[in-house]
Protein backbone atom coordinates (compact mmCIF):
# COMPACT_ATOMS: atom_id res chain seq x y z
CA UNK A 1 0.00 0.00 0.00
CA UNK A 2 1.15 3.65 -0.49
CA UNK A 3 1.41 6.02 1.70
CA UNK A 4 -1.63 8.18 3.39
CA UNK A 5 -3.00 10.48 1.44
CA UNK A 6 -1.94 14.62 1.87
CA UNK A 7 -2.46 17.79 0.32
CA UNK A 8 1.04 18.35 -1.17
CA UNK A 9 4.30 17.15 -0.42
CA UNK A 10 7.58 19.41 0.41
CA UNK A 11 8.25 18.57 -3.57
CA UNK A 12 4.91 20.04 -4.65
CA UNK A 13 5.63 22.83 -3.41
CA UNK A 14 9.72 24.09 -4.35
CA UNK A 15 9.16 21.64 -7.48
CA UNK A 16 5.62 22.68 -9.10
CA UNK A 17 3.90 25.56 -7.46
CA UNK A 18 6.58 27.74 -6.33
CA UNK A 19 8.25 27.61 -10.27
CA UNK A 20 4.54 28.35 -11.54
CA UNK A 21 4.40 31.13 -8.96
CA UNK A 22 7.55 32.34 -10.52
CA UNK A 23 6.10 32.28 -14.30
CA UNK A 24 3.29 34.22 -13.73
CA UNK A 25 5.27 36.48 -12.17
CA UNK A 26 7.72 36.90 -15.29
CA UNK A 27 5.14 36.77 -17.64
CA UNK A 28 2.69 39.41 -15.82
CA UNK A 29 5.91 41.97 -16.05
CA UNK A 30 6.84 40.86 -19.25
CA UNK A 31 3.06 42.11 -20.36
CA UNK A 32 3.28 45.32 -18.52
CA UNK A 33 7.06 46.12 -19.72
CA UNK A 34 5.87 45.66 -22.91
CA UNK A 35 3.06 47.97 -22.73
CA UNK A 36 4.82 50.51 -21.23
CA UNK A 37 7.61 49.99 -24.22
CA UNK A 38 4.82 50.39 -26.77
CA UNK A 39 3.93 53.52 -24.95
CA UNK A 40 6.72 55.19 -24.67
CA UNK A 41 7.64 54.13 -28.62
CA UNK A 42 4.15 55.01 -29.85
CA UNK A 43 2.76 57.81 -27.11
CA UNK A 44 2.78 61.03 -29.18
CA UNK A 45 4.05 60.35 -32.35
CA UNK A 46 3.00 61.50 -35.44
CA UNK A 47 1.24 58.62 -37.44
CA UNK A 48 3.04 59.40 -40.41
CA UNK A 49 6.15 58.84 -38.74
CA UNK A 50 5.35 55.92 -37.35
CA UNK A 51 4.11 54.07 -40.38
CA UNK A 52 7.12 54.38 -42.23
CA UNK A 53 8.08 51.55 -40.00
CA UNK A 54 6.99 48.06 -40.98
CA UNK A 55 6.78 46.69 -37.14
CA UNK A 56 4.65 50.00 -36.61
CA UNK A 57 2.86 49.41 -39.84
CA UNK A 58 1.65 46.20 -38.60
CA UNK A 59 0.63 46.94 -34.92
CA UNK A 60 -1.50 50.37 -36.32
CA UNK A 61 -3.24 49.04 -39.70
CA UNK A 62 -2.59 45.45 -39.94
CA UNK A 63 -5.27 43.54 -41.32
CA UNK A 64 -6.72 46.59 -43.35
CA UNK A 65 -8.59 45.57 -46.47
CA UNK A 66 -9.53 46.98 -49.51
CA UNK A 67 -12.89 48.27 -47.79
CA UNK A 68 -10.69 50.22 -45.50
CA UNK A 69 -11.90 48.06 -42.22
CA UNK A 70 -10.10 46.28 -40.36
CA UNK A 71 -10.86 42.23 -40.28
CA UNK A 72 -12.15 41.66 -36.85
CA UNK A 73 -9.21 38.96 -36.46
CA UNK A 74 -6.49 41.98 -37.63
CA UNK A 75 -3.42 42.30 -36.02
CA UNK A 76 -4.23 46.29 -35.44
CA UNK A 77 -7.64 45.50 -33.43
CA UNK A 78 -5.65 43.27 -31.41
CA UNK A 79 -3.51 45.84 -30.31
CA UNK A 80 -6.74 48.20 -29.66
CA UNK A 81 -8.53 45.85 -27.63
CA UNK A 82 -5.71 44.28 -25.19
CA UNK A 83 -2.77 47.21 -24.97
CA UNK A 84 -5.07 50.11 -26.15
CA UNK A 85 -3.44 51.36 -29.33
CA UNK A 86 -5.60 53.92 -30.93
CA UNK A 87 -5.93 56.87 -33.21
CA UNK A 88 -8.28 58.67 -35.45
CA UNK A 89 -9.05 55.63 -37.63
CA UNK A 90 -12.08 56.89 -39.43
CA UNK A 91 -10.18 60.46 -39.84
CA UNK A 92 -7.80 58.47 -41.31
CA UNK A 93 -9.99 56.39 -43.65
CA UNK A 94 -12.20 59.48 -44.49
CA UNK A 95 -8.70 61.49 -45.90
CA UNK A 96 -8.13 58.31 -47.90
CA UNK A 97 -11.52 57.95 -49.61
CA UNK A 98 -11.15 61.88 -50.06
CA UNK A 99 -8.42 61.45 -52.03
CA UNK A 100 -5.30 61.62 -50.63
CA UNK A 101 -2.40 60.58 -52.59
CA UNK A 102 -0.49 57.95 -50.16
CA UNK A 103 -0.89 56.41 -46.93
CA UNK A 104 1.60 58.60 -45.44
CA UNK A 105 -0.58 61.64 -46.30
CA UNK A 106 -3.34 60.88 -44.81
CA UNK A 107 -1.98 60.69 -42.20
CA UNK A 108 -0.11 63.85 -41.59
CA UNK A 109 -1.32 65.77 -38.11
CA UNK A 110 -2.66 62.80 -36.58
CA UNK A 111 -0.89 61.19 -33.67
CA UNK A 112 -0.84 57.15 -31.59
CA UNK A 113 -1.77 56.43 -28.01
CA UNK A 114 -1.51 54.16 -25.98
CA UNK A 115 -4.52 54.81 -23.92
CA UNK A 116 -5.53 53.21 -20.20
CA UNK A 117 -9.56 53.29 -20.37
CA UNK A 118 -11.89 50.59 -21.48
CA UNK A 119 -10.62 46.99 -21.98
CA UNK A 120 -7.17 47.55 -22.15
CA UNK A 121 -7.15 49.56 -19.05
CA UNK A 122 -9.03 46.93 -17.14
CA UNK A 123 -7.00 43.93 -18.86
CA UNK A 124 -3.87 45.65 -17.24
CA UNK A 125 -5.32 46.39 -13.85
CA UNK A 126 -6.17 42.56 -13.67
CA UNK A 127 -2.54 42.20 -14.89
CA UNK A 128 -0.87 44.25 -12.24
CA UNK A 129 -3.41 42.58 -9.52
CA UNK A 130 -1.46 39.11 -10.68
CA UNK A 131 2.13 40.75 -10.77
CA UNK A 132 1.32 41.88 -7.01
CA UNK A 133 0.04 38.65 -5.69
CA UNK A 134 2.60 36.60 -7.07
CA UNK A 135 5.27 38.83 -5.90
CA UNK A 136 4.15 38.46 -2.38
CA UNK A 137 3.56 34.38 -2.61
CA UNK A 138 7.61 35.27 -3.55
CA UNK A 139 8.22 37.22 -0.72
CA UNK A 140 6.31 35.40 1.91
CA UNK A 141 7.75 31.67 0.45
CA UNK A 142 11.29 33.46 0.66
CA UNK A 143 10.77 34.08 4.35
CA UNK A 144 8.92 30.96 5.77
CA UNK A 145 11.46 28.41 3.86
CA UNK A 146 14.38 30.71 4.59
CA UNK A 147 15.10 30.91 0.37
CA UNK A 148 16.75 34.22 -0.36
CA UNK A 149 16.58 33.98 -4.23
CA UNK A 150 12.83 33.93 -3.59
CA UNK A 151 13.08 37.56 -1.68
CA UNK A 152 15.54 38.79 -4.38
CA UNK A 153 13.20 37.93 -6.85
CA UNK A 154 9.93 39.39 -5.26
CA UNK A 155 11.72 42.56 -4.59
CA UNK A 156 13.43 42.74 -8.22
CA UNK A 157 10.79 41.73 -10.45
CA UNK A 158 8.96 44.70 -12.24
CA UNK A 159 7.65 45.78 -15.10
CA UNK A 160 9.96 45.03 -18.00
CA UNK A 161 10.72 44.15 -21.80
CA UNK A 162 14.39 44.39 -22.31
CA UNK A 163 14.45 44.49 -25.83
CA UNK A 164 13.38 46.77 -28.91
CA UNK A 165 9.85 45.69 -30.49
CA UNK A 166 10.96 44.00 -33.76
CA UNK A 167 7.73 42.86 -34.96
CA UNK A 168 4.05 43.45 -34.64
CA UNK A 169 3.33 39.78 -33.79
CA UNK A 170 5.83 40.17 -30.49
CA UNK A 171 2.89 41.64 -28.47
CA UNK A 172 0.49 38.11 -29.47
CA UNK A 173 3.77 36.13 -27.92
CA UNK A 174 3.35 38.15 -25.24
CA UNK A 175 0.33 37.68 -24.56
CA UNK A 176 -0.33 34.02 -24.98
CA UNK A 177 2.53 33.47 -22.51
CA UNK A 178 0.24 35.32 -20.38
CA UNK A 179 -2.43 33.51 -20.58
CA UNK A 180 -0.77 30.25 -20.62
CA UNK A 181 1.04 31.02 -17.28
CA UNK A 182 -2.26 32.16 -15.49
CA UNK A 183 -3.74 29.22 -16.42
CA UNK A 184 -1.22 26.95 -15.50
CA UNK A 185 -2.02 28.29 -11.15
CA UNK A 186 -5.77 27.23 -11.63
CA UNK A 187 -7.00 24.61 -9.49
CA UNK A 188 -8.62 23.14 -12.41
CA UNK A 189 -5.30 21.73 -14.28
CA UNK A 190 -2.81 21.83 -11.20
CA UNK A 191 -3.29 19.26 -8.64
CA UNK A 192 -0.97 20.72 -5.87
CA UNK A 193 -2.63 23.83 -6.34
CA UNK A 194 -6.25 22.17 -5.74
CA UNK A 195 -4.25 20.69 -2.71
CA UNK A 196 -3.67 24.04 -1.47
CA UNK A 197 -7.36 25.37 -2.33
CA UNK A 198 -8.90 22.46 -0.35
CA UNK A 199 -6.94 23.54 2.67
CA UNK A 200 -8.36 27.36 2.66
CA UNK A 201 -11.39 26.57 5.13
CA UNK A 202 -12.43 23.48 6.39
CA UNK A 203 -13.76 21.42 9.51
CA UNK A 204 -10.44 19.11 11.12
CA UNK A 205 -13.02 15.88 10.43
CA UNK A 206 -13.31 15.93 7.16
CA UNK A 207 -9.60 17.62 6.44
CA UNK A 208 -8.93 13.69 8.14
CA UNK A 209 -10.95 12.34 6.02
CA UNK A 210 -10.15 13.46 2.58
CA UNK A 211 -6.00 13.34 3.93
CA UNK A 212 -4.88 11.09 6.71
CA UNK A 213 -1.66 11.49 5.96
CA UNK A 214 -1.85 15.13 7.68
CA UNK A 215 -1.96 12.63 10.70
CA UNK A 216 0.54 10.20 10.20
CA UNK A 217 2.80 11.18 7.46
CA UNK A 218 6.11 12.87 8.23
CA UNK A 219 8.15 15.52 5.85
CA UNK A 220 12.25 15.75 5.39
CA UNK A 221 12.97 19.18 5.12
CA UNK A 222 16.61 18.28 4.29
CA UNK A 223 18.77 15.36 5.07
CA UNK A 224 18.99 16.00 8.62
CA UNK A 225 15.73 17.24 9.29
CA UNK A 226 11.83 15.58 9.56
CA UNK A 227 8.90 17.28 11.09
CA UNK A 228 5.29 15.90 11.46
CA UNK A 229 3.36 16.50 8.28
CA UNK A 230 0.91 18.71 10.50
CA UNK A 231 3.40 20.86 11.56
CA UNK A 232 5.24 21.29 7.86
CA UNK A 233 1.04 22.87 7.09
CA UNK A 234 1.41 24.69 10.28
CA UNK A 235 5.05 26.11 9.70
CA UNK A 236 5.38 26.21 5.93
CA UNK A 237 1.28 27.32 4.82
CA UNK A 238 0.00 28.70 7.92
CA UNK A 239 -2.31 26.16 8.50
CA UNK A 240 -4.36 26.43 11.27
CA UNK A 241 -7.59 26.97 14.17
CA UNK A 242 -9.57 29.65 12.58
CA UNK A 243 -12.85 28.25 14.67
CA UNK A 244 -12.64 26.27 17.67
CA UNK A 245 -15.80 25.81 19.70
CA UNK A 246 -16.06 26.52 22.94
CA UNK A 247 -17.38 23.00 24.52
CA UNK A 248 -16.20 20.15 26.82
CA UNK A 249 -14.61 17.27 25.63
CA UNK A 250 -11.65 18.01 23.85
CA UNK A 251 -12.17 15.42 21.06
CA UNK A 252 -15.65 16.90 20.12
CA UNK A 253 -13.80 20.58 20.18
CA UNK A 254 -11.44 18.95 17.73
CA UNK A 255 -13.14 17.31 15.73
CA UNK A 256 -15.33 20.73 14.60
CA UNK A 257 -12.75 22.51 14.94
CA UNK A 258 -12.32 24.76 11.38
CA UNK A 259 -8.74 25.32 10.00
CA UNK A 260 -8.42 27.42 7.54
CA UNK A 261 -4.99 29.88 6.28
CA UNK A 262 -3.71 32.60 8.76
CA UNK A 263 -3.06 36.40 7.32
CA UNK A 264 0.49 36.91 5.78
CA UNK A 265 0.63 32.90 5.46
CA UNK A 266 2.12 30.98 2.26
CA UNK A 267 -1.05 29.50 1.90
CA UNK A 268 -3.10 32.79 2.15
CA UNK A 269 -1.01 34.32 -0.49
CA UNK A 270 -1.00 31.24 -2.63
CA UNK A 271 -5.14 31.21 -2.64
CA UNK A 272 -4.69 35.29 -3.40
CA UNK A 273 -2.67 34.15 -6.20
CA UNK A 274 -5.30 31.63 -7.76
CA UNK A 275 -8.07 34.31 -7.57
CA UNK A 276 -6.39 36.98 -9.22
CA UNK A 277 -5.34 35.04 -12.14
CA UNK A 278 -9.04 33.70 -12.07
CA UNK A 279 -10.45 37.71 -12.35
CA UNK A 280 -8.23 38.33 -15.16
CA UNK A 281 -9.04 34.71 -16.83
CA UNK A 282 -12.51 35.37 -16.16
CA UNK A 283 -12.58 38.98 -17.43
CA UNK A 284 -11.03 37.72 -21.09
CA UNK A 285 -13.54 35.31 -21.14
CA UNK A 286 -16.59 37.17 -20.45
CA UNK A 287 -15.92 40.27 -21.91
CA UNK A 288 -17.93 41.52 -24.69
CA UNK A 289 -17.36 43.94 -27.39
CA UNK A 290 -20.60 45.94 -27.45
CA UNK A 291 -23.87 44.96 -25.53
CA UNK A 292 -26.01 43.15 -25.47
CA UNK A 293 -25.15 39.81 -27.37
CA UNK A 294 -21.70 40.69 -28.93
CA UNK A 295 -19.00 38.95 -29.23
CA UNK A 296 -16.36 38.45 -26.37
CA UNK A 297 -12.77 39.73 -26.35
CA UNK A 298 -11.15 37.42 -27.80
CA UNK A 299 -13.76 35.44 -30.01
CA UNK A 300 -12.21 36.76 -33.02
CA UNK A 301 -9.06 36.01 -32.88
CA UNK A 302 -9.85 32.16 -32.58
CA UNK A 303 -10.24 32.34 -29.08
CA UNK A 304 -13.21 31.20 -26.81
CA UNK A 305 -12.44 30.81 -23.26
CA UNK A 306 -14.82 29.60 -20.70
CA UNK A 307 -14.63 31.53 -17.45
CA UNK A 308 -12.06 29.74 -15.13
CA UNK A 309 -13.73 30.19 -12.25
CA UNK A 310 -17.36 29.47 -13.55
CA UNK A 311 -15.19 25.80 -14.95
CA UNK A 312 -14.13 25.20 -11.86
CA UNK A 313 -17.53 25.89 -9.74
CA UNK A 314 -19.34 23.78 -12.46
CA UNK A 315 -17.08 20.85 -12.17
CA UNK A 316 -17.55 21.01 -7.88
CA UNK A 317 -21.06 20.95 -7.97
CA UNK A 318 -20.88 18.21 -11.34
CA UNK A 319 -19.18 15.82 -8.85
CA UNK A 320 -21.03 16.22 -5.52
CA UNK A 321 -24.20 15.52 -7.35
CA UNK A 322 -23.60 11.55 -7.38
CA UNK A 323 -22.73 12.05 -3.19
CA UNK A 324 -25.25 14.80 -1.75
CA UNK A 325 -28.51 15.66 -3.22
CA UNK A 326 -27.24 19.44 -2.09
CA UNK A 327 -30.07 20.40 0.33
CA UNK A 328 -28.91 22.57 3.25
CA UNK A 329 -30.33 21.67 6.48
CA UNK A 330 -31.07 25.00 7.37
CA UNK A 331 -33.83 27.38 6.02
CA UNK A 332 -31.47 30.00 4.33
CA UNK A 333 -31.37 32.97 1.46
CA UNK A 334 -29.51 33.76 -1.90
CA UNK A 335 -25.78 34.47 -1.06
CA UNK A 336 -26.11 37.09 -3.77
CA UNK A 337 -29.16 39.64 -1.20
CA UNK A 338 -26.21 39.40 1.69
CA UNK A 339 -23.83 41.47 -0.61
CA UNK A 340 -26.55 43.35 -1.77
CA UNK A 341 -28.49 44.61 -5.06
CA UNK A 342 -26.69 45.39 -8.35
CA UNK A 343 -28.99 45.77 -10.57
CA UNK A 344 -29.54 42.23 -11.62
CA UNK A 345 -32.05 39.99 -10.04
CA UNK A 346 -29.79 38.07 -7.65
CA UNK A 347 -30.23 34.28 -8.35
CA UNK A 348 -26.79 32.98 -8.31
CA UNK A 349 -23.71 34.21 -7.38
CA UNK A 350 -21.53 31.61 -7.82
CA UNK A 351 -18.90 31.31 -4.74
CA UNK A 352 -15.47 30.85 -5.44
CA UNK A 353 -12.53 32.04 -3.48
CA UNK A 354 -14.81 35.14 -2.22
CA UNK A 355 -17.75 36.83 -4.70
CA UNK A 356 -17.39 36.59 -8.28
CA UNK A 357 -19.43 37.20 -11.13
CA UNK A 358 -23.48 36.80 -11.47
CA UNK A 359 -24.36 34.16 -13.30
CA UNK A 360 -27.34 32.38 -13.99
CA UNK A 361 -26.50 29.08 -15.33
CA UNK A 362 -25.09 27.19 -12.65
CA UNK A 363 -27.88 24.19 -11.83
CA UNK A 364 -28.01 25.27 -7.85
CA UNK A 365 -27.29 28.69 -6.71
CA UNK A 366 -24.84 30.56 -3.54
CA UNK A 367 -26.32 30.32 -0.40
CA UNK A 368 -26.09 31.82 2.82
CA UNK A 369 -26.69 31.77 6.22
CA UNK A 370 -26.44 34.36 9.00
CA UNK A 371 -25.63 33.67 12.61
CA UNK A 372 -24.26 33.58 16.26
CA UNK A 373 -22.53 30.87 17.22
CA UNK A 374 -22.76 29.41 20.84
CA UNK A 375 -21.03 25.82 21.30
CA UNK A 376 -22.38 23.72 18.62
CA UNK A 377 -25.03 26.03 17.80
CA UNK A 378 -25.92 28.20 15.41
CA UNK A 379 -28.79 30.80 16.47
CA UNK A 380 -30.01 27.20 18.41
CA UNK A 381 -29.45 25.40 15.33
CA UNK A 382 -27.91 21.87 15.40
CA UNK A 383 -23.87 23.38 13.69
CA UNK A 384 -22.42 19.97 13.41
CA UNK A 385 -25.72 19.07 10.67
CA UNK A 386 -24.70 22.27 8.92
CA UNK A 387 -20.97 21.54 8.88
CA UNK A 388 -21.31 18.35 7.99
CA UNK A 389 -23.33 19.41 4.99
CA UNK A 390 -20.78 21.68 4.29
CA UNK A 391 -17.73 19.84 4.66
CA UNK A 392 -17.16 18.98 0.83
CA UNK A 393 -17.72 21.75 -0.41
CA UNK A 394 -15.70 23.99 1.89
CA UNK A 395 -12.75 20.71 0.77
CA UNK A 396 -13.51 21.73 -3.15
CA UNK A 397 -13.11 25.50 -2.02
CA UNK A 398 -17.01 26.71 -3.14
CA UNK A 399 -18.35 27.35 0.60
CA UNK A 400 -17.15 28.57 3.49
CA UNK A 401 -17.18 30.11 7.23
CA UNK A 402 -16.63 33.38 7.62
CA UNK A 403 -16.74 35.52 10.37
CA UNK A 404 -18.84 39.01 10.41
CA UNK A 405 -18.49 40.92 13.97
CA UNK A 406 -20.26 39.09 16.36
CA UNK A 407 -22.04 36.73 13.96
CA UNK A 408 -20.41 34.18 11.46
CA UNK A 409 -21.63 33.69 7.90
CA UNK A 410 -21.87 30.04 6.30
CA UNK A 411 -22.00 30.52 2.24
CA UNK A 412 -22.75 27.39 0.33
CA UNK A 413 -24.67 25.83 -2.42
CA UNK A 414 -27.99 24.60 -1.86
CA UNK A 415 -31.42 23.57 -3.53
Amino acid sequence: MGEAKVPLSKADLSGTILPRVNQVARAAARFLGFRELLKKEVEGKGLDELLEEERFQRILIGGLRRDLTLAPNSLARFYQLIYGVKYDFNELVARIKGGARSLADAAVNLTAQVADELLAGTVEKLVRDVLTAARNVMAVAGRVLGDRHYEREAVELKPSYEQAIESGEEGVKVFEELLEASLSTSPNYCEPMFGVLSLYRIPWFYAVKAYPGITTRKVYLNYATTVEYLDFLREKLGWTEYFVPEVPGESVRRRFTIMGYEEGSLGKALVRLISACWSLLDHLAREKLSYGAGERLLEPFGLRLEPESYKYVRRALESLSGVSNLEAPFKHGLYARAVGYTGKYPYNYYYALGERIFDRTLPVPCCYYRGRVKGLTVDGKPLPDLLRYMAPQMYLGIATMEREGDEYIFVFYSR
